[in-house]
């Protein structure tokens, strides 16, 4: 049963920082993670008069007052400490705090961290027993649904973005200095304040009250920004990226960031030297990996908050693998689930535990547990990466082999909500209830399932 069709009056409250000192970056993150609730009813708790399109505005007075249902609390707010959050935890069903500086103790159900370095013991002591940790780059939400444009003009388009009120100075000293080249074009400065400098064709759009940054981007070849939440939108579409802190909490970012190759430190940009196109695409491709792996992060949330429907009732969720599950999934390696695998033979714990390091470490697979109630692990997915797309294989706990599982599994991936690319399956001949339940979820023999 989908947990979405349980409610009646479905309403989700989003706490969101949206003093001036703390920029935008909390209200767009807060708008990119509400499309995991496209069905509910949103709110938003301010005391500021503002107005956001398909959202509703109330006080945390009337929050409290009023004797309405709240499916999900959404925290993305400094300002809210341990027996703030507990009282909103005792109006709503679920609380979802999205956290990047663990300072404090939490009260909620789902913690959300998408720091790329973040270790879990950093909230020990912190959090209540019943918390579900999200942490990690996986579980980062901010990558942008923009089509990437692959510009094929003549000239450059540069966007700069230092936080709301970029520092003239700043720029100045560090960025357009070095922007002294006939093959620029245009740049974009993302300010309220206008200047000009030198001989450069300077073009300056107010994002304080825009959704557009990230178009601009996009039009744009060469990307200066921070390394704040911005950045992580500026990964995703695949651009050149010049990048540096501009505040405490952007430092685990940006060293992450830039010692993994996603992008350049700032410094580097006093080495310049692009000519025409052939070198932007050289650099690029010698220099750059993607950040984000190619499925929907909104998706997965959605079937972590929400899980995968069931027509025998059962709240199913995929997640990431976790170090925890590994020898949970070991349970699976024995004969009577081996023998429709491509390799029968069964093996030793440690050399278990070295596949699935070697599998996840492999650049494009993909690797979900499949639980009971957010708990209970009942079953992997494996999805590998081919040229082509990928080759999906499906494992169910035997007690739970007549419930649709699989089948409603396959549907969700097949949908594309998740991955974008096409999916085969190889499948063992005499193994006719995977091939029912492949066939189910609307898979071809021969097209999408290759018998062996």
């Amino acid at each position: 049963m989908n947990l979405l069709n349980t409610y009646q009056n479905r309403r989700v409250v989003f706490f969101v920082d949206l003093e001036k000192s703390s920029g935008l970056g909390h209200l767009q993150r807060i708008l990119k993670f509400s499309l995991v609730f496209n069905n509910f009813e949103k709110i938003i708790v301010s005391e500021k008069k503002i107005k956001i399109n398909n959202f509703k505005l109330i006080t945390l007075e009337n929050f409290f007052k009023k004797k309405n249902y709240y499916n999900f609390a959404i925290i993305d707010n400094y300002n809210i400490n341990f027996s703030l959050e507990k009282k909103i935890k005792s109006r709503v069903s679920k609380v979802i705090t999205i956290d990047d500086n663990h300072k404090r103790r939490f009260c909620c159900d789902f913690l959300l961290n998408y720091d790329p370095i973040i270790n879990k013991n950093i909230y020990k002591g912190k959090i209540t027993k019943n918390t579900k940790l999200l942490i990690g780059k996986d579980y980062n939400f901010l990558n942008s649904n923009y089509k990437i444009k692959n510009r094929n003009k003549k000239y450059l388009n540069i966007f700069i973005y230092f936080g709301q009120n970029n520092k003239i100075d700043y720029l100045k000293r560090n960025v357009l200095k070095y922007l002294n080249n006939k093959f620029i074009k245009n740049i974009f400065i993302a300010s309220k304040y206008k200047f000009q400098y030198k001989n450069l064709n300077l073009k300056f759009k107010d994002f304080s009250s825009s959704k557009k940054v990230v178009k601009f981007m996009s039009d744009c070849d060469i990307i200066i920004i921070s390394s704040g939440i911005i950045i992580y939108e500026a990964l995703s579409l695949r651009k050149l990226i010049y990048t540096s802190p501009i505040s405490t909490n952007q430092i685990n970012n940006h060293k992450y960031i830039v010692h993994n190759n996603y992008a350049k430190d700032l410094v580097y940009l006093r080495n310049f030297k692009i000519n025409n196109l052939k070198d932007l695409i050289k650099i690029k491709k010698t220099n750059y990996k993607y950040f984000f792996k190619n499925f929907s992060q909104i998706e997965l949330l959605k079937s972590i908050f929400f899980g995968i429907k069931n027509k025998k009732g059962l709240n199913i969720s995929i997640d990431f693998l976790k170090k925890e599950d590994v020898k949970g999934i070991f349970n699976f390696q024995t004969k009577n689930y081996r023998k429709y695998f491509k390799n029968t033979n069964t093996f030793s714990f440690i050399h278990h535990k070295k596949y699935i390091d070697k599998f996840i470490k492999t650049d494009g697979n993909l690797f979900f547990t499949i639980k009971k109630n957010m708990k209970e692990l009942i079953g992997y997915v494996k999805l590998k990466k081919k040229n082509q797309g990928y080759y999906i294989s499906i494992t169910i706990h035997k007690n739970y082999q007549n419930f649709n599982i699989a089948t409603n599994i396959l549907k969700y991936f097949r949908s594309k909500k998740i991955i974008k690319e096409k999916i085969f399956a190889e499948i063992k001949s005499d193994n006719l209830r995977s091939i029912k339940a492949f066939k189910k979820a609307g898979f071809k023999i021969n097209k999408n399932i290759k018998l062996i």
